[in-house]
């Protein structure tokens, strides 16, 4: 190589590494002792660049295409490469607003390539927050289904006061709201699962919750398990057979005296105040 190629390829070093520089700002470039370079074919593509006084940074491949790879940490701002202590802006300035679902550009994308593996994405701290929009009530953050082209019926959206809108919302297990909720659709407690008293008592599992009696005859009830104040139950009785009789002032009970469920169409509501269970309705609907 000519004195002439080597001071060229040595300025192209420098200018990558003043471009690199702008982008990985925890590390530290030496402008005036050329970088150890691994090239192949003569110019700087799928070798690794290896510059000294980056923290953490153990290869840094700069494509043909202008894409910068690093098989390490890299620190972004004055911190260290793992603990770095200052923001990442990345921006994009194109709308995706109407086809988000088929467009290939993002601002952040992360993919787990592995045939079974999972993308994750994961926040560290106390307390970790996602921020979204500018200083404006109209700013929206939604969280969509990709399943098919144009489909956006499946947002999760939170407004800028947040207030959160879901679609659709199974819960299997306990959901404590601690404002106001509306439900514009149909509120279903699915199925009715039966529970059998046992020594009078019984557990309610459901909203919507069938009773039956110990050892599958006919039974008194006058105890109800509550889990906490303002729980509700609608109950029937499992069958026609075996009347369930819910009993007044017995145990925790406080109803518009006892009442016989002997068809499977009875029910019955009552609401837990704290001490206990207050009849709301009943309903003698053989």
């Amino acid at each position: 190589m000519s004195t002439k190629d080597r001071q060229t390829f040595h300025d192209f070093l420098t200018v990558a590494a003043v471009v690199a520089g702008l982008v990985f700002g925890a590390v530290v470039w030496d402008f005036m002792t050329p970088p150890e370079v691994e090239a192949q074919a003569g110019y700087v593509g799928h070798k690794a660049v290896k510059v000294g006084g980056g923290s953490g940074l153990t290869g840094l491949t700069i494509e043909e295409t202008g894409k910068l790879i690093t098989d390490g940490d890299v620190g972004i701002g004055g911190g260290s490469a793992t603990t770095p202590d200052t923001s990442l802006h990345l921006e994009l300035d194109d709308d995706t607003s109407v086809t988000w679902w088929t467009s290939g550009k993002s601002s952040v994308y992360v993919e787990n390539v592995h045939a079974s593996g999972d993308a994750i994405l994961k926040l560290g701290g106390v307390d970790s927050r996602i921020v979204f929009g500018p200083n404006d009530a109209a700013a929206l953050l939604k969280i969509s289904s990709r399943h098919s082209a144009g489909d956006t019926a499946e947002d999760i959206v939170v407004d800028n006061n947040g207030a959160m809108t879901v679609p659709d919302l199974t819960v299997e297990d306990d959901l404590l709201v601690s404002d106001d909720a509306t439900i514009a659709g149909v509120l279903d407690f699915t199925g009715a699962p039966n529970t059998a008293i046992s020594s009078g008592s019984a557990t309610p599992t459901a909203t919507f919750q069938s009773l039956s009696g110990e050892g599958g005859v006919a039974d008194d009830c006058d105890t109800l398990v509550a889990a906490a104040t303002g729980q509700f139950v609608i109950i029937k009785p499992l069958d026609s057979t075996n009347t369930v009789t819910m009993k007044d002032g017995t145990g925790n009970m406080r109803l518009a005296g006892d009442f016989a469920l002997d068809h499977v169409f009875d029910t019955i509501t009552l609401v837990y105040d704290g001490t206990g269970w207050l009849e709301v309705s009943r309903s003698n609907n053989q």
